[in-house]
């Protein structure tokens, strides 16, 4: 698996304790319309956060349902639960609906395709802009405006990259420029809010693509982090048609981003290729490990990336230790690299009770047969705790 997944220290000053743990068990939910020229389900979206909570400035996620752009909507269980996570831990995170194709026209034609991703890509835009409106006026959601992150599941993430990286007219070919024109008018699209800036501070993709990895250039500099099983038949990890029906449009999934990103040398994209979760791996929810132990990725990866872990006056020295874990899912009773200058390692269930201190032999580490779940890896480092959760799946 590739796979190199960074720890960081268990040192939970920066943002006052926030954001890193479950700190809230009561979560509200509201619904909203975001669009003020759509007046529909379409155009809503599910609002968690956490009850009680006096932060007067909060992040925000905004999470997009999958569902091949003719099905699904934010009540899926993967948005719930995903919703759920992260308001516990302090943040606020909008479920949205967005514009569906009708199946039959959608399967038989290719222009109402692209018009399905990109209603779906301007919807997204607007419930952004939505919220970065309400920061002006009187910001009754709590929000910070300088920590918005985007991202989604299967047709959601297709949506979220294609919102962020298509920035010009003239990334598009002459035959989507014309469908562009036709449709929803230009980029910033018709459900309103077009004049407001689009501010996204970090993406994430859970089997996601491009359409042409060509629309991301040396501009597109948003971090992204992408979950991507090789085995996935529906969104391929490289480029091919959706479902490989030549009916459909070609995608390029995230091992062709990270490609493109690195060929542009822009060290935003980290990628975590798993080998054979395939695609659904994500929107059973919490019913699967994998989803579980992703829930727990990407909240490490968002939080230095918020403000307030970024202050200056809370910066991580630059002496910070790290390691490296891989693979990442693993079996129970696998070898696993560890690379650290550590001499052993702990294991821990999620619920903390300790299995076992284990030797670190040439930057490896051998697992006691665990079953499937998810564990916490720890050790110590000058005196420096250093933690990071993993999965193990079966062989």
């Amino acid at each position: 698996m590739a796979l190199c997944a960074t720890m960081t220290s268990s040192a939970k000053a920066q943002c006052n304790g926030r954001y890193e743990d479950s700190l809230f068990s009561d979560i509200e939910k509201t619904t909203l319309t975001y669009s003020p020229v759509f007046n529909d389900g379409q155009h809503q979206l599910d609002l968690y956060s956490p009850k009680n909570d006096t932060e007067a400035e909060r992040p925000l996620i905004v999470y997009i349902h999958g569902g091949s752009f003719i099905s699904g909507d934010k009540s899926g269980i993967d948005c719930q639960h995903f919703a759920e996570y992260f308001a516990k831990r302090g943040y606020v995170v909008a479920s949205i609906n967005y514009r569906l194709a009708n199946p039959f026209l959608f399967l038989a034609s290719k222009q109402v395709q692209y018009q399905a991703v990109l209603e779906a890509m301007v919807d997204a835009k607007t419930s952004v802009r939505f919220f970065l409106k309400s920061t002006r006026e009187g910001n009754p959601y709590h929000l910070d405006s300088q920590a918005f992150f985007l991202g989604g599941y299967s047709a959601g993430a297709v949506t979220a990259l294609h919102a962020t990286w298509i920035d010009r007219m003239d990334e598009l070919s002459p035959e989507i420029q014309s469908i562009v024109s036709s449709t929803i008018g230009d980029l910033d699209g018709d459900a309103g809010l077009q004049t407001l800036p689009f501010p996204i501070q970090g993406l994430f993709s859970f089997s996601g693509a491009l359409h042409q990895t060509s629309y991301l250039d040396s501009s597109d500099t948003e971090p992204c982090y992408s979950i991507h099983s090789k085995d996935d038949s529906t969104v391929h990890y490289e480029c091919g048609p959706a479902y490989g029906n030549p009916d459909l449009l070609q995608i390029c999934g995230s091992g062709s981003l990270h490609e493109r990103h690195e060929a542009l040398g822009l060290n935003v994209h980290h990628l975590v290729t798993l080998d054979n979760a395939g695609h659904g791996w994500a929107g059973l929810g919490n019913a699967n490990p994998v989803f579980r132990w992703a829930l727990d990725s990407i909240n490490q990866y968002l939080y230095p990336l918020l403000p307030c872990a970024q202050s200056p006056l809370r910066q991580k020295p630059q002496s910070m230790e790290s390691i490296a874990l891989f693979p990442n899912p693993c079996h129970g009773s696998e070898t696993i690299h560890v690379g650290t200058d550590s001499k052993f390692i702990q294991i821990r269930t999620l619920q903390g009770s300790l299995i076992g201190q284990f030797p670190v032999l040439d930057g490896q580490a051998t697992l006691p047969n665990l079953p499937p779940g998810m564990y916490t890896l720890s050790t110590e480092i000058r005196n420096q705790s250093l933690t990071r959760s993993f999965v193990v799946t079966l062989p």
